[in-house]
Order: C-alpha cells, then structure tokens, then sequence
C-alpha cells in the first residue's frame, strides 16, 4: 500500500496559511461529506488536497459532515466550526482560542475534537450532534498580545456572525481561552449559543458544572 504524502500546505503556519488563502482571493471555505458519493466536496480546489489527507491518514476524520472556516474581514484571525455529527441534532460544542503552531495542528484539532463531543453529548444523553469551534490566536489583530478589548471584542463578533452563516448546524459555547465577556459578544450576532453571561439569561462559564457532572 502505498504510503500518504502530507500536503505541504499542511506545515504553514496559521498566519501562513491565512496569508495563502487571501492570496487566492478567499475569505470563506467548506468541506462537506456527502453521502451520496461517499466523498467530501470543498468550496475551494485549494482546500481539497488538506481534506483528502485528513481522509486518508484515517487518524481523526469519520466522515466529518462539515469544515467551515473563515479569515475574519476586519481582524484577520482565522476562525472555524467542524461538524462531525447531526443525527442526533444540531453539531454542540465549546470554541476554544488557542495558539496552533501549525495548520495541521488547527485542522486535527477541530476534526479530533467535534468527534469527540459527537460521543460526550451521547454518553450525556443529550440530543445534540458533535460540534467544535477553533480559532488560532497568533492570525489577524485582537488575540495576541498588545491587542484592545475594542479589537477583541471584533473578533468574537465577527465569530458569532459566521456561526450564523451557518444556519443553526452548530451551536457553540465558551471554551479555554474565551471568556464571558466574549460570549457575549458572540451571542450579539447570532442566536446559535449556550453559556451566555447570567446577565443575558444564560448559564455563563461551563466549567463549575462540568466538574460537578464529572
């Protein structure tokens, strides 16, 4: 068997590879399983090629419904949702704002991670779907050091704004790195969101009841 050769786009950085995928005039990307054809179909052919990999090296992707990422318009920083599963309702899961050293790693992360709440909100018995949001801190202006409240707040609104583009497949919520003051921001462009502050009527910060539930 002939062994997988890993796309050299795969070793950017995410700065990297949000400076390629502007070079090619994109702001937006998909990759959708379709059933049909037993086969994942991308939004762009430069993406196709990341997917395949994924596909083939077997380690994390089960065919995955949906990849959806994002170079935020006014900030720069690269945002993402990843769908693994629906059956059971809508894609639910934490974004996290973490530092990915490179695009494979924001890739494996977001396919490794919606597998995995596909199977803890299961266990739960809760009818949600497997969902993660995965946004790389080092892209763009408003994550990294020096950065503005103003310019954060940026981000994660253009954040919730992508998670309405996509139409209420993924519900999202507060994960490492993001805060209350950030979920709010989300939920002020889109509706598709748990753990908002108390003061909007949510739940805010997850983790006390994680651990309780643990």
């Amino acid at each position: 068997m002939p062994s997988i050769v890993k796309p050299t786009i795969l070793s950017l950085s995410p700065k990297g590879f949000a400076s390629f995928l502007r070079s090619h005039g994109i702001g937006t990307f998909h990759a959708i399983f379709d059933p049909k054809i037993g086969k994942v179909v991308t939004s762009h052919p430069v993406i196709q090629p990341i997917v395949d990999y994924f596909v083939e090296e077997k380690t994390d992707f089960d065919e995955h419904e949906g990849i959806f990422g994002q170079i935020g318009p006014v900030s720069g920083v690269l945002q993402g949702a990843f769908i693994h599963r629906t059956c059971r309702g809508q894609g639910a899961g934490g974004v996290r704002n973490w530092n990915y050293n490179t695009i494979e790693d924001w890739f494996r992360d977001g396919i490794r991670l919606s597998k995995g709440m596909t199977h803890k909100n299961a266990l739960a018995e809760l009818w949600w779907g497997g969902g993660k949001g995965v946004i790389d801190r080092s892209t763009g202006i408003g994550l990294n050091l020096g950065s503005t409240p103003l310019q954060r707040r940026v981000v994660f609104e253009e954040y919730g704004s992508f998670i309405s583009s996509l139409k209420g497949c993924y519900i999202t919520a507060e994960d490492v790195g993001v805060k209350d003051d950030d979920m709010a921001a989300i939920f002020l462009r889109t509706r598709f969101t748990t753990c908002i502050p108390p003061q909007y009527g949510g739940s805010g910060n997850p983790s006390s009841p994680t651990v309780f539930m643990l």
